[in-house]
């Protein structure tokens, strides 16, 4: 982290971007539903606007809460973890990831990214699956060196619906 990212922690600031974090983190206050839960199909950590994805496959991505659903008889019949954010599958209803959602489990909800190293991101793209559910509203994206003391980037707020990318920008 650097002296900036520091002194502006140290002062409440939102740092504007710039910063290299071996973690970033979206965290999510606000969706379009009033449940407080998205759905999202893809996330795209990118070094420049409209750059190639920093996340694979294999990118270490932990959740708040993902939601797993039971058949009648008890057994895991789908589960929607944090990893199928970065799966490159988009537009299949079983390879999103759901928070965990019910009358006591909505925002705050987060998902949190590895990327081995310290690395600038300038822009997150987002992929709400297009058959549905709830696009995000409220939510900043944040980057950590150890993965537990987290500097705000940027803050969206009041984002309209969308379906399908959309990219923000975090410089």
């Amino acid at each position: 982290m650097s002296v900036r990212d520091l002194l502006m922690a140290a002062a409440g600031a939102v740092a504007t971007g710039g910063a290299a974090y071996r973690y970033w983190r979206i965290f999510i206050t606000a969706t379009q539903s009033p449940a407080q839960y998205g759905e999202v199909a893809e996330i795209e950590l990118r070094a420049t606007p409209g750059g190639a994805d920093l996340t694979t496959g294999s990118t270490p991505v932990t959740e708040s809460s993902y939601l797993t659903v039971y058949d009648g008889e008890g057994a895991i019949y789908a589960w929607y973890p944090g990893v199928n954010t970065v799966d490159g599958t988009i537009n299949n209803p079983y390879s999103v990831w759901y928070p965990a959602a019910s009358p006591t489990v909505g925002a705050p909800q987060w998902l949190r990214y590895d990327l081995a190293t310290a690395k600038e991101v300038r822009q997150i793209a987002i992929n709400n699956y297009s058959g549905g559910g709830s696009s995000l509203k409220d939510f900043k994206v944040q980057g950590s060196a150890d993965g537990s003391s987290w500097t705000d980037v940027k803050s969206f707020s009041a984002v309209a619906a969308w379906t399908g990318w959309q990219a923000f920008d975090l410089t």
